[in-house]
């Protein structure tokens, strides 16, 4: 680079703080743009070399090469005492779902392992993504000894399979369902985001999981889920839990009808409950209590697991008709039904199925919704937003659903009827205006001057993008 040019005129700390804003806006963490920097010129290599933050997002990709262990290295060395940001995605898409024959085995892993463990006290985060169990237990296995992480304040441990949450199914392989516990069960000061995804623990020593914000339980086998005491253990250890998420399958509960405890969650905010069958959902969501909270998913993903599975969730919104929902308490603490309906405000609802009069009933029981996501629902449900007594002329009121309603989030829904439901609120409302999206996923979105994406945009709905 030339020396007159205004960029090598530039004061070292202005070039440092241009390249980590650089570095922050790679969004896939990929290594080779870094390492572009330290090319250009000797002042810039320079500089890049002497700035530790450069050079603490670390990602590993399949497949695996000595390229990238390499890497790596120059990686940890040139980060110096700069917190580690770790992203491991082992995945091969290629797989064919034979454990045995996955190109990462024991001996891949080992390698990683034997690579970042030194560094464990820098870690601030890491995302580990894997097709089989092998690198994961390779992980809980080797990260067993550690003596200290204090740091480390986000871990995400995903087997990628879903299989495993279909109903009956236990652990595989048999050989490798031992129990570990999460860095041998010592307390990490820092940690306060913990996933999940089929991933089970020790669960009689989940001395990690304490005062976490964020917890992600996803796609269990049924023989390796937490107890009910277990699980409410975990909890009790965590008071400010704000986010808890279930899909699948979370703790095992039995007979609730033996459970005389609730489990009580007075600063959760957020919760999300992927089920399969709604005979588990009633009776998990019976035993909660979540008196403060804002934001509710329910997703049914019983389709993620077989195309063939059609699950009425009818029984699911009648319960929260009649059981779930209470007027607002002033005596959070000791709240004896599900949640609030008055401060709950963001709901989302994703490939549920039930007659259009159950939905109806379940609406009208959340009167302070003011952000709705929909995906993947039946017209029926998105016409019962369409305001006026055209909804169902037998019932006046019908007109006011979700009279609180700001923001409108659909994926994969019918474009007209969507049309329909925001003019007509709109023309009902003129002054208080609503926020409405439409993202196409598994089907096409209307091209850029067709009638229809005219209509949409004349109805000011943004036309989302799936990138």
């Amino acid at each position: 680079m030339d020396a007159a040019s205004p960029a090598n005129r530039l004061p070292h700390e202005l070039l440092a703080y241009i390249f980590t804003i650089c570095a922050a806006d790679i969004s896939d963490h990929h290594p080779v743009s870094m390492i572009h920097l330290t090319h250009v010129s000797a002042r810039w290599r320079d500089v890049a070399l002497t700035t530790q933050s450069l050079w603490g997002r670390i990602t590993l990709t399949f497949p695996l090469s000595p390229w990238q262990f390499s890497y790596s290295s120059a990686y940890l060395k040139r980060s110096g005492s700069y917190p580690l940001e770790l992203l491991w995605d082992l995945r091969d898409p290629s797989w064919d779902w034979d454990e045995d024959a996955h190109t990462i085995g024991w001996k891949e892993m080992e390698n990683v392992m034997r690579l970042f463990m030194p560094h464990f006290t820098r870690w601030r985060s890491l995302e580990l993504l894997a097709d089989n169990w092998i690198p994961i237990f390779a992980f809980l296995w080797y990260s067993k000894d550690v003596r200290n992480g204090p740091l480390l304040e986000s871990l995400s441990l995903s087997r990628c399979n879903a299989y495993f949450a279909n109903p009956g199914q236990t652990f595989q392989p048999v050989a490798l369902r031992k129990s570990m516990s999460l860095f041998g069960g010592i307390h990490l000061p820092s940690l306060r985001r913990v996933s999940l995804v089929g991933v089970h623990i020790d669960w009689s020593a989940p001395c990690a999981l304490r005062n976490l914000t964020q917890l992600d339980f996803k796609y269990f086998a049924c023989d390796v889920t937490p107890t009910l005491a277990q699980f409410q253990s975990i909890v009790e250890a965590c008071p400010l839990l704000s986010s808890l998420s279930i899909c699948g399958r979370g703790p095992d509960i039995g007979d609730v009808s033996q459970h005389s405890n609730q489990i009580q969650l007075p600063a959760l905010q957020s919760f999300s409950l992927g089920f399969i069958d709604t005979t588990y959902a009633i009776g998990l969501f019976s035993l909660l209590r979540m008196p403060n909270l804002q934001r509710l998913v329910i997703e049914d993903i019983s389709k993620i697991l077989s195309p063939s599975y059609n699950v009425d969730a009818s029984p699911l919104l009648a319960w929260f008709c009649s059981n779930g929902i209470d007027a607002d308490t002033e005596d959070n603490d000791t709240c004896q039904c599900l949640l609030s309906k008055e401060r709950v405000q963001d709901l989302e609802l994703e490939g549920v199925q039930a007659p259009k009069e159950q939905f109806r009933s379940f609406l009208r029981s959340f009167p302070s919704i003011r952000r709705l996501s929909l995906t993947d629902i039946a017209d029926d449900l998105l016409s019962l937003l369409v305001s006026g007594v055209e909804a169902n002329p037998s019932e006046p009121q019908a007109g006011h659903l979700l009279p609180a309603l700001r923001e409108l989030r659909c994926q994969d829904v019918n474009a007209e009827t969507l049309i329909e439901a925001v003019t007509s609120r709109t023309q009902s409302n003129p002054h208080v205006p609503l926020q409405a999206s439409l993202k196409a996923v598994r089907f096409l979105p209307p091209p850029s001057g067709t009638l229809l994406y005219r209509r949409l945009d004349n109805a000011g709905i943004k036309i989302v993008e799936d990138i």
